[in-house]
């Protein structure tokens, strides 16, 4: 069984801060927050009674996160192709959507996310919590051709960024966690929409500005 990853490091500190509600994934665990489940082919239900196996199937890379988002479980991380039900095989990079009763591709959420250097991936995906959006993380420069530095805000209903969150990270992210209207951002930065925050930051989840009167910096010892 494929695996999600472990609410660790950042989050674990984020959590004794601010107790933000958000709870601890182990190799299978969700989320009180968002019912993360803990195998990208595998719905709420963490074990079924019987295998699916009627879901995209991920063909290279591995999935590293999903998330719940209304009627659709949105899967992360860095693959580049997808065999649907019919067989059919797509490009598909490091993410896709698909409703969580009939195993179908959202074919309407088709983002082409794309690196100047490297691979893309997505590293983590946070429900945006209005039902039709999430806000993914990771190493990419670009998604659909328009600038977005490793964190943005995408809509399941057409696939398309929303223009009202535009934050600028300059290293790659690797977790996120929402509570109510304030987005947690962890990863390998030093400044987060031209402001330092080492590690961790908070924005705003609309529209998107760094929170001032928060700052953790997180450095080696």
């Amino acid at each position: 069984m494929r695996f999600l990853r472990p609410r660790v490091g950042v989050f674990a500190l984020l959590a004794a801060l601010l107790v933000v509600g958000v709870g601890v994934a182990a190799t299978v665990g969700v989320s009180t927050t968002d019912q993360r489940t803990a195998d990208a082919a595998v719905p709420p239900s963490l074990v079924p009674d019987r295998p699916r196996r009627d879901l995209p199937k991920i063909l290279d890379g591995t999935p590293i996160d999903a998330a719940r988002v209304g009627d659709w479980i949105v899967v992360a991380g860095d693959f580049t192709r997808v065999r649907l039900q019919d067989g059919t095989i797509i490009d598909q990079t490091a993410v896709m959507a698909y409703h969580i009763d009939t195993g179908e591709l959202n074919t309407d959420f088709r983002p082409v996310i794309t690196r100047t250097s490297g691979p893309a991936s997505v590293l983590a995906v946070e429900p945006a919590g209005d039902g039709t959006h999430v806000f993914l993380g990771g190493k990419f420069g670009q998604i659909d051709g328009m600038r977005q530095t490793r964190l943005t805000k995408l809509s399941l209903v057409d696939g398309t960024v929303d223009p009202t969150f535009d934050v600028q990270v300059n290293g790659w992210v690797r977790d996120l966690v929402r509570s109510g209207g304030r987005l947690f951002v962890g990863g390998e930065f030093t400044t987060v929409k031209g402001v330092v925050r080492r590690r961790l930051a908070e924005v705003d989840a609309q529209p998107g500005t760094t929170a001032p009167g928060f700052r953790f910096d997180i450095t080696e010892s």
